[in-house]
């Protein structure tokens, strides 16, 4: 609501002609959203008061519902990011296409965040700084680092984890830290540069 009022407003404050505002909500969850989507359904109000008070709705989408056909319709990199909710919620297994990534570093950090892993966060920093992938190629990466240490995906997936919550509190050297969470020391100074880039 927020968004829309201040697009319109910012509209009208530059004498632009007004044209619509469309928000669409995207829903990242495995489940197709089953909660109100508008105020009315979220008020228990008296039926008498209804008619004076402004219905906003949303527009929802389930991203890990959409079909292949739309899917393939993406132009973006959201392409990659719908592809890869489709295929967790048919199959729970994740098979990555070969389409180029266009915003690396966006995408690294959202697929991070949305699939709560920090291992996605801190790849681009250390090896996509300066060329273009694909999500096949970016996975490999990342899979073959723990196992170039000989560890197991989820040891090294935890051990990463543990640094970046260590070094986000403040408390130990970055050295107490490699040593505590048995990585290395460059691996770690670059999981502070990139905590704090990602800060700023």
């Amino acid at each position: 609501m927020s968004y829309d009022g201040a697009s319109y407003k910012y509209m009208l404050a530059n004498d632009i002609p007004p044209c619509p505002v469309i928000t669409f909500v995207l829903n990242f969850s495995m489940q197709r959203w089953s909660t109100s989507k508008s105020i009315l359904d979220c008020l228990s109000i008296n039926n008498k008061l209804k008619p004076f008070i402004k219905n906003y709705e949303i527009n929802v989408i389930d991203v890990a519902y959409l079909s292949r056909d739309t899917i393939n319709k993406f132009k973006s990199d959201f392409k990659i990011i719908a592809d890869y909710f489709v295929q967790m919620r048919e199959t729970g297994e994740y098979e990555p296409m070969t389409d180029e990534i266009k915003h690396i570093w966006e995408l690294l950090l959202l697929m991070g965040n949305l699939a709560d892993d920090d291992r996605f966060k801190v790849e681009y920093y250390r090896t996509h700084r300066e060329e273009r992938a694909n999500m096949c190629e970016v996975l490999d990466k990342v899979e073959n680092r723990g196992i170039e240490k000989g560890i197991t995906e989820g040891e090294h997936k935890r051990a990463i984890s543990g640094a970046i919550r260590m070094i986000r509190r403040g408390k130990d050297t970055l050295e107490e830290i490699a040593d505590i969470m048995e990585l290395s020391l460059e691996e770690v100074t670059a999981l502070s540069k990139e905590i704090k880039a990602v800060s700023v």
